[in-house]
């Protein structure tokens, strides 16, 4: 009996051990420190939290291994990716600089002074080494050689103004009304091509075919572009003496041709004329002989000069018979 009393005692005792207040708060704590130091954890519970807990324990959170599996990847992803990102732009700029400065070729100019450098080669400008070609033309090698399509373009542009400038005649057609640049530019300065085309006006527009000339941003032509008047005008001025020339031989001409239109219509008269004193000699009796001053014309007949060629033509027909008597000469008709 005893026994049991004591066993039941050592229980009790151990029961009153187990549920004391002061057992639960310590093992609380002690967790939480191991806790803080891996996890951060907020503050502990308030004193009120605590002693209603000291009946009933707090459970401990357990922890969370796919934050942690999260984490280590981020870190082992960041670790990799970063190097190899520095290596990539250590490399980039380590070809840049083999590429434009190991390899760049130093060409000789004023402002600096090299033993080993290049000459400037024609149409191009050396400044601090570096070569720039002239417009029209573009870098091959270490020349500057003439851009085709650049060329082209600009001589195409060039033939346009220089027409343009020439288009504009004056009223005397000897040269074209003056043109300033402003107005040039109006017309063409929207194309990239405008300031070598008009540097090419400057200096091989007098060689052209319309003659340009310019003086302080004015341009004239002079050998413009002809409308219909002036050439009709300029012909004439040129070719004065062979216009004459022909205007004399067609005068001529037509001098010629109305004399033979005279002429023929005359000897037509003569004929008519001739043929009328036949059929009066016709009319006249057997054997009638008639004096040919009986038909002369009067002088203000335009065929009496042409009574020779009347006399002719009568003493030709075959039925007209012609006499010699005293006072001149009969006609009279064979029955």
């Amino acid at each position: 009996m005893s026994e049991k009393v004591y066993i039941s005692s050592k229980l009790l005792q151990s029961d009153s051990e187990n549920n004391s207040p002061i057992n639960p708060i310590f093992r609380a704590r002690k967790k939480n420190q191991m806790k803080q130091k891996m996890h951060p954890q907020p503050p502990p519970p308030s004193p009120s939290s605590s002693r209603s807990s000291s009946r009933i324990p707090t459970p401990t959170p357990t922890p969370q291994p796919m934050k942690r599996k999260r984490h280590s990847f981020c870190s082992r992803f960041f670790s990799t990716v970063i190097p190899i990102l520095i290596i990539g732009i250590l490399i980039y700029f380590l070809c840049h600089y083999i590429l434009n400065y190991m390899s760049r070729v130093v060409y000789c100019s004023d402002d600096i002074r090299l033993r080993k450098c290049v000459e400037c080669p024609e149409h191009g400008t050396c400044l601090g080494g570096e070569l720039k070609c002239d417009d029209g033309y573009i870098k091959s090698g270490n020349l500057c050689i003439i851009d085709e399509k650049h060329h082209l373009e600009v001589s195409k542009l060039y033939l346009k103004i220089i027409a343009y400038i020439a288009s504009d005649i004056n009223e005397y057609c000897n040269e074209s009304n003056p043109v300033y640049q402003e107005t040039i530019f109006e017309k063409f300065g929207k194309s990239e091509y405008y300031k070598s085309a008009m540097k090419m006006v400057k200096t091989s527009g007098r060689g052209s075919e319309y003659e340009i000339e310019h003086n302080h941003g004015i341009y004239i032509s002079f050998n413009p572009i002809l409308n219909t008047k002036c050439k009709a005008k300029k012909f004439v001025e040129e070719n004065m003496t062979t216009l004459i020339l022909i205007g004399v031989l067609i005068l001529l001409l037509l001098v010629l041709i109305v004399s033979v239109i005279m002429k023929s219509r005359e000897n037509s008269e003569v004929k008519r004329y001739a043929q009328a004193i036949v059929r009066q000699l016709l009319s006249d009796r057997k054997g009638k002989f008639r004096y040919a001053t009986d038909f002369e014309l009067t002088e203000t007949n335009s065929l009496s000069k042409r009574w020779n060629e009347i006399v002719h033509e009568v003493e030709r027909n075959p039925l007209v018979i012609t006499l010699n008597g005293l006072k001149g000469k009969k006609w009279g008709i064979e029955h």
